[in-house]
């Protein structure tokens, strides 16, 4: 029914003492989950093997055991109540603290906490879930401030604000076509400060422009070594560009635009930044 004696919970008055003696002599992953209040640690794939809380009191410890699968969760359960220990479910907070399924608890003979968990999550698993929550959260931000004002131009810079803080580019801007379709026009950033008034690019020219064109998205990481780049771009915008994501922007089978991320913090941009 249990496979391992999987992660411990500590609620201790020294949290920071315990986040020293973790990360910096033996190595542990630390990650903060709240300043000053409550931290997971790991040493291996797994989400967490030791979740700290502060506390003002006396600390204390708690033992995580995890089931094989849910039928063994749930076996585990029914034969601890057989035995005459009272199990109690574990709260969502404290499932989402875990990064696990599903947990109960009860006390040992001792009087000691213990519980039994299912479905200890992967790291990489947690992380892509804050982030897509994040993320989420971030496009509400940007839905809710576009009906908010009436002024476009605010909206749209509000928008390019949020979207550079999505992906965490030094910039992100947005470029619309022109009445006549000939140009490109920057319209909002956000991120860097750019020189945005009067810049403009051909439809034919540019990462932009050949977007625009054929209404697909483009990732370019090294902007160098790819015949599309427009160099003058950076004069007139004060940018240095190294890479880009550029997609179209469009409404009923209509292109009004583009939106470009530039500069990845860490050098490339992904296939998942452009669906995002």
């Amino acid at each position: 029914m249990i496979k391992a004696l999987s992660y411990a919970v500590v609620h201790t008055p020294h949290l920071a003492e315990w986040l020293k003696m973790a990360g910096e002599h033996i190595g542990m992953q630390v990650e903060i989950v709240q300043p000053g209040e409550c931290a997971r640690l790991r040493v291996d794939g797994k989400a967490q093997r030791l979740l700290l809380h502060a506390v003002a009191g006396e600390p204390s410890m708690t033992m995580g055991f995890e089931a094989v699968d849910a039928a063994a969760f749930a076996q585990a359960r029914e034969a601890l109540q057989g035995a005459g220990y009272q199990t109690r479910p574990g709260s969502r907070e404290e499932c989402e603290l875990r990064a696990v399924a599903d947990l109960f608890h009860f006390d040992d003979p001792d009087g000691c906490r213990v519980e039994v968990a299912v479905g200890l999550q992967d790291a990489i698993h947690l992380e892509a879930a804050q982030s897509r929550a994040s993320q989420l959260q971030v496009l509400s931000e940007i839905g809710r401030e576009m009906t908010s004002t009436l002024d476009l131009e605010v909206a749209l810079e509000n928008a390019m604000r949020h979207t550079q803080r999505l992906l965490q580019a030094e910039a992100c801007v947005l470029f619309l076509l022109d009445e006549a379709g000939q140009e490109l026009v920057l319209k909002a950033s956000g991120g860097a400060q750019l020189r945005i008034r009067g810049v403009a690019i051909r439809l034919e020219e540019g990462i932009a422009g050949w977007v625009a064109r054929n209404r697909k998205p483009l990732i370019v990481n090294d902007v160098r070594s790819n015949p599309l780049f427009h160099s003058a771009i950076d004069g007139q915008t004060g940018l240095l560009t190294t890479s880009v994501l550029c997609v179209p922007l469009e409404t009923r089978g209509e292109t009004l635009g583009v939106i470009e991320a530039i500069n990845h913090p860490r050098g490339a941009f992904t296939e998942s930044d452009q669906r995002m």
